[in-house]
């Protein structure tokens, strides 16, 4: 059976159209990819570099939890992590219920997250995000919540870059969990930028920048927030606190690295 030269047109056509929306290489290594889609840009080496930076970690305070099988038996009841958190957080009062993050700030995942900041399309927020789901849906799609709120950029730094990347996350989430993406917070006044600060001065820094859009109720909800990194916790910590005072049941929190010092 001959080939069908319409169909051979229409699948160009296709492959053309696809390569106008969709990335045709990978955006972590810039190799062409087979199939380009709009969830996932990375190719298969890439996602396995990316898949490299997931570790156990406390649900409540984000951070890794040591290898049980490096720990003595009498450690390891103290590295273990539960409802109280595990043995860096247990003492303090952490705002999120619960806290999920795609991986360590670090390697691919760090280079991916520092030039999504200024990727005006969106496209690498969206493939982040969907790496997001794809390691913690199952768990998310179990908890009751509510709505899904992005840190918010100030005006001027939007302008500047474009783009708000924590709402394209929130949005993806959104989609796939099919909850509302909502940007409820906004920010009342410029902050300086977080880096090369202590975790005195970033709470400092963003102490009272946050406030609630008027008319917003949220009582009785339940929210996911979401940012691109932690490192302290004094944004989120901060925003929380704020969406609290606004009736929020409870807030947790999603990242896409975590850093494991700051």
């Amino acid at each position: 059976m001959g080939k069908n030269p319409g169909w051979e047109k229409w699948q160009r056509w296709l492959k053309a159209s696809a390569e106008l929306f969709y990335p045709t290489y990978c955006l972590g290594c810039e190799a062409m990819l087979e199939e380009p889609t709009d969830e996932m840009a990375l190719c298969p080496t890439c996602q396995e570099e990316l898949n490299a930076t997931a570790r156990p970690y406390c649900t409540r305070c984000g951070l890794s939890l040591p290898g049980f099988n490096q720990l003595e038996e009498s450690e390891k009841p103290l590295f273990s992590a539960n409802e109280s958190g595990c043995i860096r957080c247990r003492s303090e009062k952490v705002p999120f219920a619960y806290h999920f993050r795609l991986g360590i700030y670090q390697g691919l995942l760090r280079s991916l997250i520092l030039q999504m900041k200024h990727d005006r399309s969106g496209q690498i927020a969206k493939t982040l995000a969907e790496a997001a789901w794809q390691r913690q849906g199952i768990t998310l799609q179990s908890l009751p919540l509510d709505v899904i709120v992005p840190i918010p950029m100030h005006w001027q730094r939007r302008w500047d870059r474009g783009l708000n990347a924590p709402e394209v996350i929130a949005e993806t989430l959104g989609r796939r969990l099919n909850l509302p993406a909502k940007n409820i917070l906004q920010r009342k006044r410029a902050t300086t930028m977080q880096a090369q600060r202590s975790a005195t001065q970033r709470a400092e820094n963003v102490k009272g920048a946050f406030e609630v859009r008027p008319k917003t109720d949220l009582s009785g909800k339940s929210v996911l927030l979401v940012d691109d990194i932690l490192t302290t916790g004094a944004t989120c910590r901060e925003a929380a606190k704020v969406l609290k005072r606004a009736g929020a049941k409870d807030t947790s929190v999603l990242v896409l690295g975590r850093a494991e010092t700051g």
